[in-house]
């Protein structure tokens, strides 16, 4: 670390620099700022930037001083080492200084204290700049001086003023409160409106916020956020970092690391559940090449939502009342994505009770997903879903990993295969079981000169009496779609039972298959439903089957 000696103005370097022994700058940089060459070359003497810097060392040596430290000379850039130890020092040397100076050089000289729109106006000009949050947090005391540096007041009796002008609360103003006691997302939205000459400094001006430290890597954009946020989740099971929305309306699909500290506005009021009241998961969360993994999740249905997860955290509304926090997921081929990113759904105690769990004993996330990666079509072309009528419930669907429980069907797959195993009562009957068998058939589709959007498909309904009805529901009960085996037997009844395939012509194709079982029969409707999305070639069909049932007529003889 390199200190100003406020004796000889000269920079003299620390091994382990001598703690609460000097006072600090915070300021907005301008042009001609003195640099650590030029200050240790003592050249650019007239330069604004440099006279702001003369002002800043006599005004320590004044307070009983002797060193003082300044951003703009005391760190030498051209040194990518010195550079990097700096930047993810910087909360440290800020903490550890004796005093921090805030220079507000739009503030004009003796304006009043109690002139609350220019103070407001020098407090966000002061504050909106790459680390001003960290030079605002760490030091215990903090004094302020207008642009011809007369004392204009305290970080404690302005702390109503900063907590307005940067959200940050007045109790981590004053030290009644620490850091690391406020959420992820309440930390991050105090960098919401942060400015930056680099868009990586968004990321390293927060590093001592969160006690992270990160090598710097200048080129790489938006990256550096998205690193920030993975060293995060690496070090804590606070969920709240995942609570932000996208600034697109657009933007409906999304992974789960937002692509600025922006996302996060509106979010201070977030807080984490304490231990006493944690919800459902308090478990590791990964950072894994396949995206963010969760083991032993429970998402949660809502008929409103769909898939929900729960960030475990809540945020006070503007009736005072608590609320929930919960993203939206929904699932594709590749796993679960998140939905409706423009929005973070708000539930409060009595909406939430109306929920319904689903355990999921390992999900993966993507960290991101690019604009227009993903697409209506990705998650209908091709999905098979069901609608079961009353007096029918599902047993279970294979391969599960690929079963939407929310849409009720499989997620598009380019050869899926699968096997629904449902249970049927009506009225005074005892339940009984039947198999309905579904598959996507593309190889008929160059044969038939099938457009690729159109996708041809079979299916069958299997009754207890047929004569491999034991043999393919030991394939569900024993997951064996996941397997190659398992997969080549399903293909295989498939085709045995449902030899032809039927697509989508001029109207919509339907078909109708009757299973008759021992006391119930089931009929299962395939047709093919056609859709569009919101952009230009996103086009897709899926294949609906609705599943029915009825009593079979006891006839005489029947045992």
């Amino acid at each position: 670390m390199w200190l100003i000696n406020t004796d000889t103005f000269e920079l003299e370097e620390f091994a382990n620099h001598p703690k609460k022994q000097y006072a600090i700058l915070s300021h907005r940089w301008e042009e001609n700022e003195a640099t650590f060459k030029s200050w240790e070359a003592q050249k650019g003497i007239q330069k604004k930037g440099y006279r702001k810097i003369m002002k800043f060392v006599h005004k320590a040596a004044e307070r009983g001083f002797k060193y003082a430290w300044a951003d703009t000379c005391c760190m030498n850039t051209k040194s990518s080492a010195e550079l990097s130890e700096a930047i993810n020092s910087m909360f440290k040397y800020y903490q550890e200084a004796a005093e921090c100076y805030v220079y507000l050089s739009d503030l004009p000289p003796s304006t009043p204290p109690n002139d609350g729109s220019e103070i407001q106006s020098a407090d966000e000009s002061a504050t909106s700049t790459e680390e001003s949050r960290t030079k605002l947090i760490a030091p215990y005391t903090v004094s302020f001086f207008d642009s011809d540096w007369q004392f204009y007041g305290e970080k404690k009796g302005l702390s109503s003023r900063i907590e307005r002008a940067t959200g940050i609360p007045k109790s981590i103003l004053d030290g009644s409160q620490h850091v690391r006691d406020c959420s992820i997302a309440c930390r991050m939205s105090w960098a919401a409106n942060r400015q930056t000459r680099r868009v990586e400094d968004l990321a390293y001006c927060l590093l001592g916020i969160f006690e992270i430290h990160m090598p710097l890597l200048y080129g790489e954009g938006e990256t550096a956020f998205i690193r920030l946020q993975e060293e995060i989740c690496k070090r804590t099971t606070d969920m709240s970092l995942f609570a932000w929305k996208t600034i697109q309306a657009d933007e409906l699909y999304s992974g789960l690391l937002a692509k600025s500290p922006l996302n996060f506005k509106g979010l201070a009021t977030v807080a984490r559940f304490g231990s006493t009241l944690q919800t459902d998961f308090d478990d590791e969360i990964a950072v894994t090449n396949r995206g963010i993994r969760f083991d032993h999740m429970r998402l949660y249905i809502s008929t409103k939502y769909g898939i929900l997860l729960d960030l475990n955290c809540w945020a006070m509304t503007h009736e005072e009342t608590g609320t929930d926090l919960f993203l939206c997921l929904c699932r594709t081929q590749e796993g679960w994505v998140r939905c409706r990113a423009n929005k973070i759904v708000f539930l409060d105690h009595d909406a939430r009770a109306d929920l319904k769990s689903l355990e999921m004993p390992r999900i993966f996330i993507p960290r991101t997903v690019e604009p227009g990666n993903l697409r209506s079509s990705d998650l209908f072309k091709g999905s098979i879903r069901f609608e079961f009528s009353p007096g029918i419930s599902l047993i279970s669907a294979e391969p599960s990993h690929l079963w939407d429980v929310c849409m009720q069907g499989f997620v598009p797959n380019r050869y899926l295969h699968g096997i629904v195993h449902i249970s049927t009562k009506v009225g005074e009957c005892e339940p009984e079981e039947f198999i309905v068998l579904c598959g996507i058939s593309h190889f008929h589709n160059e044969e038939y000169k099938i457009p690729d959007w159109r996708q041809a498909y079979r299916s069958r309904a299997l009754g207890q009496t047929d004569p491999d009805f034991k043999e393919i529901r030991d394939l569900v009960r024993k997951k064996q779609l996941h397997t190659m085996e398992g997969y080549h037997k399903s293909q295989y009844y498939l085709r045995k039972y449902a030899p032809g395939s039927y697509w989508n012509e001029d109207a919509s194709c339907f078909t109708n298959d009757i299973a008759t079982g021992i006391r119930h029969s089931i009929s299962v409707g395939g047709q093919v439903v056609s859709g569009c999305g919101e952009g230009e070639d996103d086009s897709w069909d899926m294949v609906k089957f609705h599943v029915s049932t009825e009593q079979i007529q006891a006839t005489q003889g029947l045992e």
